[in-house]
């Protein structure tokens, strides 16, 4: 349930790859996404393909991982379709529900859609904020302009909050 910690010299993939390899499992298939990562791992005797979240940080030289499998319904869902469509069936409650909450996930916003967030947000001004709209910031950035106030705001970590695409 902790995290491992190590010094290496290794990428992030060939890192994860060997430090996941083992007699009994192999990785069939990798997603690097920044701290979390997503793979596919096959149980050699039962032929079982199940999911994992490797979660990757380095820090003062040395490399922090923490691995969870979907069973255990991990609060990451930005697993890619190529490796949801990998894995076996499971009865797995947990599993299933992980795996539908990844199929569902609202993808990036585009320039013009209209976002709803699950949770709203408080900003510094004290007024709580829950629907936006997309707009070009600068040559490639995005921002996020409040449909009640007309501000244009920021929203970090947009990947690990829920909302919900009202128009595109």
């Amino acid at each position: 349930m902790g995290w491992t910690s190590f010094k290496t010299t290794k990428s992030k993939k060939d890192t994860i790859l060997d430090e996941y390899r083992d007699s009994k499992f192999e990785i069939i298939d990798i997603s690097l996404r920044g701290r979390d990562n997503y793979v596919a791992t096959r149980n050699k005797e039962t032929g079982e393909v199940f999911a994992e979240v490797i979660l990757y940080e380095t820090k003062d030289g040395e490399v922090y991982l923490k691995d969870m499998t979907e069973c255990c319904n991990p609060y990451y869902y930005n697993c890619p379709k190529r490796i949801l469509d990998k894995l076996s069936p499971t009865t797995n409650e947990n599993a299933l529900k992980w795996r539908e909450a990844c199929r569902n996930k609202p993808k990036n916003p585009k320039y013009g859609d209209i976002i709803k967030l699950e949770n709203p947000l408080r900003f510094t001004d004290g007024v709580v904020r829950d629907t936006f709209v997309c707009v070009k910031y600068r040559k490639s950035g995005k921002r996020y302009r409040c449909t009640q106030t007309g501000i244009d705001v920021r929203i970090t970590n947009l990947k690990d909050r829920k909302f919900s695409l009202i128009s595109s």
